[in-house]
């Protein structure tokens, strides 16, 4: 049986959606259609109108930047890392993005800072400063479709607010599709998607699926704050 079947979903040009499932449930087969890490059986993607079987993958991945719940890092400099899939990102440019994903404590600790190699590939590090090199990664990149796949999970919620907030004006200038299992984060979006025996389910504000969409209340069953206590659906600015 298809992980995805049957799904009409369109997305406006700069819009910020957030896309909610059970494990298993289709998200990070999503993700992967978008980057043609997978092709769709039946049906197409359209990207600007275009289907995305008729663009260079060069092209597409310029376009469309998915982080991952596991980033891969390699062996070399943090520098070096960061600018992965940047190309020429200046040192101030790298700095600065460090800092807005909260960086600064790790190159602060790092013998040689931005210039420390990372040793296997990082995996001395924390999963939490891999998930941070891989956001800085993607701010660099400058995607207009940016695709968050778990990509905060092993930030604390705190640590998570911070980063979205840094970033709140280069976010509001692309589109953004951000899978998660933290309703406070599912709940900085306007618009949610449930997906649902590979099918979409709920497509409406949070407030309105915790009232109307049993699977989203089944997803969010064991948080320890109920959305109702989190305030109103919030949207990222658009500058």
């Amino acid at each position: 049986m298809p992980v995805l079947q049957g799904i009409d979903l369109r997305i406006a040009p700069g819009e910020s959606i957030a896309i909610v499932a059970a494990s298993g449930g289709g998200k990070s087969t999503l993700a992967s259609l978008l980057v043609r890490f997978a092709a769709p059986a039946a049906g197409r993607i359209l990207l600007d109108g275009q289907d995305l079987r008729h663009l260079a993958l060069r092209d597409l991945r310029r376009a469309v930047c998915v982080v991952a719940q596991e980033p891969f890092l390699f062996g070399g400099s943090l520098a070096e890392n960061l600018r992965y899939g940047s190309g020429a990102a200046s040192a101030r440019s790298i700095e600065a993005v460090a800092t807005l994903v909260g960086l600064d404590p790790l190159v602060a600790a790092l013998p040689g800072g931005l210039s420390a190699d990372l040793r296997e590939a990082g995996r001395d590090l924390s999963a939490g400063q891999r998930q941070r090199i891989a956001l800085a990664r993607a701010v660099l990149r400058e995607p207009a479709v940016l695709v968050l796949d778990e990509a905060t999970s092993a930030i604390d919620g705190d640590g998570e607010s911070q980063i979205f907030q840094a970033l709140d004006d280069w976010l509001g200038r692309r589109t953004v599709l951000l899978m998660s299992h933290r309703l406070a984060t599912v709940s900085r979006f306007a618009r949610v998607v449930v997906l649902a025996r590979g099918r979409v389910i709920g497509d409406a504000t949070p407030h309105e699926l915790a009232r109307s969409c049993s699977e989203f209340r089944l997803l969010f069953a064991g948080q320890t704050e109920p959305l109702a206590e989190t305030g109103p659906p919030r949207t990222i600015q658009r500058a």
